[in-house]
């Protein structure tokens, strides 16, 4: 997914509510976790949470940023791939 497709998806489960910024929905990491590391390489994914509250109540819309990097044999890292996924 591209940033454009997450911030159209935040849109969708906005409603009519005034949006943040696209370049706004990514000022809320809530977690940085690696999933999968062994010698070759490490998995990463960094979760973001927008909160909102929608008729008194407060809401989350979420989504990660996946990261694959590979790994020298000094253990330095180099980005393979990066990826964003909503969390449903």
């Amino acid at each position: 997914m591209t940033a454009e497709q997450v911030y159209s998806a935040y849109l969708l489960w906005l409603g009519e509510t005034p949006p943040k910024l696209l370049q706004q929905i990514f000022d809320f990491p809530a977690a940085n976790c690696d999933i999968f590391e062994d010698e070759h390489s490490v998995v990463n994914r960094l979760f973001f949470l927008i909160p909102h509250t929608i008729d008194g109540e407060l809401r989350c819309f979420s989504f990660f940023e996946e990261n694959t990097f590979s790994k020298d044999d000094w253990g330095d890292l180099s980005l393979v791939r990066s990826s964003l996924h909503l969390v449903s």
